[in-house]
């Protein structure tokens, strides 16, 4: 076994502990991740760790994703927790699990796919809430979408609460963070239609056709989109309303549109 952890006051835990905040993740270019599964999918997609902390024991149930942990992960940067350090690194509900401190990534648009005939892109611009942030990247990995743009963001999309929403799905789709300029640069580059959901648009998702290039934009949870989108989005859509509420939750309507767009390219298939 790798070297066992056991007080609080560790200089690695304490580390670790500091990174809760927007400010020293920035500083310091780390990131945490909890879960077995999320570090387990950051691993097996190229994040590269610098401390994992596991715990001494675990049942069956995360046995695959221990041993992926196990196999991807290099021995120098796991540490065995006891349960008064692991509970002391972890938050909210979380028992038993490890927790991992990562490399911050270079997300930037080159690293994007650039060779699908036919991309599916999402735009979060100014998404500010975490838990929508993970709910679509987990969405977009469950209906294939090609890769999330995330301009000028409110979140960073490597906030542990946004990483844990999207059950590690932030790791296996291509995720980028861009200004609204180069989006729009990149955009016009590959020829992709930009569809811009608004609550007052006057027409409906399902007027359009999203077999082709297309981009879905989704704008800022109270304030929506900015009018600098004015001349970039190609169309402005919306979804019914039928009762009281004039909107959806974002990471809702994003679920409507992505699975429509794989709706319609299924058919064509």
């Amino acid at each position: 076994m790798s070297r066992l952890i056991q007080s609080t006051q560790n200089p690695l835990v304490k580390f670790a502990l500091q990174l809760l905040k927007a400010n020293h993740r920035a500083e310091q270019r780390l990131f945490l991740v909890y879960g077995w599964r999320e570090i387990a999918l950051a691993l097996k997609n190229g994040q590269t760790p610098k401390t994992i902390f596991l715990p001494t024991q675990y049942d069956d149930r995360n046995s695959n994703w221990s041993g992926t942990i196990l196999e991807y992960a290099p021995t120098s940067t796991i540490v065995y927790a006891s349960d008064e350090v692991i509970e002391k690194l972890c938050y909210g509900d979380m028992r038993n699990e490890p927790v991992g401190v990562f490399v911050k990534p270079e997300w930037n648009l080159d690293r994007l796919p650039s060779s699908v005939p036919a991309p599916l892109i999402a735009i979060l611009d100014q998404i500010e809430k975490p838990g929508n942030v993970g709910a679509m990247l987990r969405t977009a990995d469950a209906s294939g979408v090609t890769a999330v743009i995330a301009t000028n963001p409110r979140c960073d999309p490597l906030n542990p609460n946004a990483i844990r929403s999207s059950r590690g799905s932030i790791f296996t789709v291509p995720v980028a963070v861009a200004s609204l300029s180069d989006t729009s640069e990149w955009l016009q580059r590959f020829g992709i239609r930009v569809y811009a959901t608004r609550v007052d648009a006057t027409r409906t998702y399902s007027d359009f056709d999203y077999r082709g290039p297309t981009a879905f934009l989704f704008g800022n949870e109270s304030l929506g989109l900015s009018d600098s989108w004015n001349d970039i989005a190609t169309e402005s859509i919306k979804l019914p309303m039928l009762g009281q509420a004039d909107s959806l939750n974002v990471s809702n309507t994003a679920a409507v549109l992505f699975y429509e767009a794989l709706r319609q390219r299924s058919v064509a298939s």
